[in-house]
């Protein structure tokens, strides 16, 4: 099978960009799942075209075995999104079977469309969350504005069949509920082998730069407001009251880095916030297997199914995380972590306090998302996609 992914950002298989390059060329959840289906379909023996963005100007190609990757240059960048004119406008020049868009940042999804269409070929659509229009700048607010209104439905309306990662979240998208009879729910998947760890905690501490006593409370994510990083920094003072010796690390940069700061030294928190900033991919274990709980006090129901859960349950850390968008599907209450209430920091607060002070809850809470994880190997999830591709193919 020949087959075109679309996505806006893409990780290097190889590092060649600068350290520099790869901060300010943001590759979130979406982004790695793109890269990882995309790796194991090739590996299936796929022949697998990736159509994305370069952090520069230049226009970058990357081949290794069944894949090949076009970096576009990047013309202009709003927010965290690169823009290139030549990905919108990507010469039919391949014979491919069919196009896979994954519908993140734009304008990547209209590429995919517009390809689609000019070559007859079916359109698969992921699609990871509805964008929201209510925060950010002038900029970002016109462009999910215009998004929303012009784009989406446009887009979903024409696929051949669409993915949500999520099943939950095929009920709660504001856009994906007219397109109900043509969504399958098929779950983003993990590399287990890259992200798991069998260190002790105190060394993976200790790799990660880490305090080696005391109990850690870890975000890990891009620091914006629909994740939330302000409730997780409101409920400290709780969490210390009845946990003194807890950090909280920001592993991630992001927008909101500078209100978090403020907001810890207005609570006199600032002492127990580690903020960490870009991480890189082979450190990422060692922060996941050196927190006591990971939290994502997500309060926009932006979140389909974020890839942090299921890295965080790699490593066997539990997970308290908002009962929002398609969380629900990931995180099961009381077995791999806690369900609480968005934008409630005193919920937030009491469920982290209870996994940190029971240590049965957390032991088994550990055990469970070591035996559950590998139901989310990527070789199971390319596999369903697979089919997927071979009923619409006939």
């Amino acid at each position: 099978m020949k087959i075109g992914y679309f996505i806006n950002h893409f990780p290097y298989l190889e590092t060649d960009a600068s350290t520099d390059d790869l901060q300010h060329y943001h590759c979130g959840g979406a982004e790695n799942a793109a890269y990882y289906l995309s790796l194991e379909m090739a590996k299936r023996g796929h022949d697998v075209t990736v159509f994305t963005t370069s952090p520069t100007s230049k226009f970058i190609v990357e081949e290794n075995k069944n894949i090949k990757i076009l970096r576009y240059g990047t013309n202009l960048k709003i927010g965290t999104s690169n823009i290139s004119w030549k990905q919108l406008n990507a010469s039919i020049d391949r014979n491919f079977d069919l196009i896979h868009t994954h519908f993140d940042l734009a304008p990547c999804p209209l590429a995919g469309l517009r390809y689609a269409k000019r070559a007859n070929l079916p359109l698969i659509i992921t699609y990871h969350g509805d964008w929201v229009d209510d925060y950010g700048g002038i900029i970002r607010r016109l462009g999910v504005a215009i998004n929303n209104r012009y784009l989406v439905d446009k887009i979903l309306n024409y696929a051949t069949c669409i993915i949500s990662p999520s099943k939950t979240y095929i009920d709660r998208s504001r856009y994906l509920i007219p397109y109900k009879n043509k969504t399958i729910a098929i779950p983003n998947g993990v590399n287990i082998n890259d992200i798991s760890v069998h260190d002790p905690k105190n060394e993976c501490r200790i790799k990660a730069g880490l305090p080696t006593d005391g109990k850690i409370v870890l975000f890990f994510g891009f620091l914006a407001p629909y994740k939330g990083p302000d409730i997780l920094v409101k409920s400290l003072p709780t969490i210390l009251a009845a946990v003194p010796n807890t950090k909280l690390i920001f592993a991630g940069k992001g927008v909101m880095r500078h209100e978090l700061e403020k907001i810890s030294r207005d609570l006199g928190v600032e002492n127990n916030i580690l903020f960490k900033g870009y991480i890189e991919d082979e450190l990422k274990p060692f922060f996941y297997a050196s927190a006591d709980v990971f939290v994502l006090p997500s309060i926009m129901a932006t979140e389909c199914y974020p890839l942090t859960i299921l890295e965080s349950m790699a490593c066997g850390t539990p997970i308290v995380a908002s009962e929002i968008g398609g969380i629900p599907d990931s995180v099961e209450n009381y077995k791999n972590g806690f369900l609480c209430k968005p934008n409630d920091e005193n919920d937030l607060a009491q469920k982290i306090i209870q996994l940190l002070t029971d240590k049965k809850i957390q032991e088994n809470m550990t055990s469970y998302c070591l035996s559950k994880i590998s139901d989310y190997s990527w070789e199971k999830i390319a596999e369903q996609t697979e089919s997927l591709y071979e009923e619409v193919l006939h």
